[in-house]
């Protein structure tokens, strides 16, 4: 899939790895979630193409209830 394909879809959720070290070098990896059906890599600006990925087991989302941000766009699509 080529980046320009991503106009249209929706993130409906981002999860993370954290791994830190005392000491030592942290490190992060990201899982972002389109249309509840694919998980992309963060693209780099010398990618033309996206890169499909699994989401790990340790992962966690950032989002810890989604809920809301929900409610909060639909108010903002119903106002006139």
């Amino acid at each position: 899939m080529k980046i320009q394909e991503l106009i249209g879809k929706k993130i409906t959720n981002i999860y993370s790895i954290l791994k830190m070290e005392v000491g030592g070098l942290d490190s992060g990896e990201c899982f972002i979630e389109l249309d509840n059906s694919m998980i992309i890599d963060l693209p780099n600006k010398n990618q033309t193409e996206l890169t499909f990925k699994s989401i790990h087991p340790s992962a966690k989302s950032i989002f810890t209830d989604l809920t809301i941000f929900r409610c909060i766009m639909l108010m903002r699509i119903k106002e006139p």
